[in-house]
């Protein structure tokens, strides 16, 4: 697929999907072993104390906002490039409690742009993507784009990803 393929499947999915599960994800049993992984490690990393989390490739927003439930210490900002993702992602954030509504951010934007998106904290604790970069060609895009988030790092800060390759996202959709 190219880039607009990619980018034009999933505007049709938040079109059609909205702030539902399928949006971004075929099945509750995997977005459910994602959390549950991200759980485990923004813990371990973090313990107790207040960090800055970024998400790029938010999607609707089914990672930050369920890691915001569960980390009341903890600030998230989301980014997408898909305007109807975001959109979605405002729409589920504008339902929360304050708690939550006050410590997420979503920001329409594109990953190899990442360090020109207003508003986007200058550093954070932990940047993290769940099955992103698998939709962004060619690969010096998604070197680009591990480069920025990379930058995006506090001193002594983390990069979680959690991706598919071509071959297993090829024998998954056949």
């Amino acid at each position: 697929m190219t880039n607009k393929a990619v980018f034009e499947h999933w505007t049709d999915w938040a079109e059609a999907y909205g702030t539902a599960l399928r949006a971004t994800t075929k099945t509750p049993t995997v977005k459910f072993l994602e959390l549950d992984a991200f759980t485990r490690h923004f813990q371990s990393i973090l313990g107790e104390r207040k960090a800055d989390i970024l998400e790029v490739g938010c999607g609707v927003g089914l990672n930050v906002l369920p890691l915001a439930k569960h980390f009341p210490d903890l600030s998230f900002d989301g980014v997408d490039a898909a305007a109807e993702m975001i959109a979605s992602a405002q729409e589920t954030l504008g339902s929360q409690d304050a708690a939550v509504r006050d410590r997420v951010r979503f920001f329409h934007g594109e990953g190899v742009a990442l360090d020109t998106i207003p508003g986007l904290r200058d550093s954070y604790d932990i940047v993290f993507t769940d099955r992103f970069l698998i939709n962004v060609k060619p690969l010096e895009n998604q070197q680009r784009i591990i480069s920025k988030m990379a930058a995006k790092l506090k001193p002594g800060g983390y990069l979680l990803m959690i991706e598919n390759s071509i071959n297993t996202f090829n024998q998954q959709n056949q």
